[in-house]
């Protein structure tokens, strides 16, 4: 057979041993293209951070890690309370009429009693010391009905019917008769005029803001020369979206705080 009958092999093996070689030269100098994951490693979704806790006076908010079947994601951060829940349930107790709660979580009454047993007080003083305290707190009468400079009575503030809500918080007042361990600030506001709280002219408050100090051993503190709550005077709304019939204070909208 000649030269001229005989058919030429493709010659593939040369540039497959090019781009052999090209390919381990790219591994050696630039590393795997998949980088594997450090152990321990957290995977967060998009938009999020790989930041610190996020912290406010009164409370903090962290980032934490979930159980997604054996991948790790990042918690979404937990929202900054606006107050702390002994406060809340202060209130709750006045609107409630829940008298034992709110003898048990008064700071004051419950120094009154402690003294009371450390002198060897028996069940029948101490119930009534109890008593007397409850009466104190569901006493109702026109006269206490009104902000006064040296404060008011809380059963007033947080009457039944008010909307009450918390509006944030800060690390509360050194001065009192323990250090505060914060101080939640709420908006109460009032629905008719015969239900409200009474301001230093007689008027009656369409709202105000108040502050609950609260100790480290979960009681609220005395705040004031009557009652326990700081009262911001400066929050104090009177004008109602009607008119008074008897007087026509009011008219006008409720401003935004």
């Amino acid at each position: 057979m000649g030269e001229t009958d005989v058919k030429k092999r493709p010659n593939w093996l040369a540039p497959a041993i090019v781009a052999l070689l090209a390919g381990a030269c790219y591994y050696w100098l630039a590393g795997p293209l998949v980088q594997p994951r450090p152990e321990g490693e957290v995977v967060l979704a998009a938009g999020e951070s790989g930041g610190g806790a996020e912290s406010i006076e009164g409370g903090s908010a962290s980032a934490g890690v979930g159980d997604t079947g054996g991948v790790a994601t990042a918690a979404p951060l937990a929202a900054a309370p606006l107050a702390d829940p002994v406060a809340m349930e202060y209130v709750a107790a006045y609107q409630q009429g829940r008298l034992d709660d709110i003898v048990r979580l008064t700071c004051w009454m419950q120094d009154r009693l402690g003294r009371l047993r450390s002198n060897s007080a028996g069940p029948e003083e101490l119930a009534e010391a109890v008593e007397a305290l409850e009466a104190r707190s569901r006493e109702q009468s026109e006269e206490g009905n009104q902000l006064r400079e040296e404060g008011v009575e809380d059963q007033y503030v947080f009457a039944a019917g008010a909307v009450v809500e918390a509006v944030g918080m800060d690390g509360g007042r050194d001065d009192l008769e323990r250090p505060a361990k914060d101080r939640t600030w709420v908006r109460i506001t009032y629905p008719a005029r015969p239900a409200a709280l009474r301001d230093q002219d007689g008027l009656p408050i369409r709202s105000l803001v108040a502050g609950i100090n609260v100790s480290e051993e979960g009681l609220v503190l005395k705040a004031n020369v009557v009652g326990n709550l700081d009262i911001d005077v400066d929050s104090i709304q009177t004008h109602w979206s009607e008119p008074s019939k008897e007087t026509g204070h009011g008219a006008g909208k409720l401003s935004e705080m």
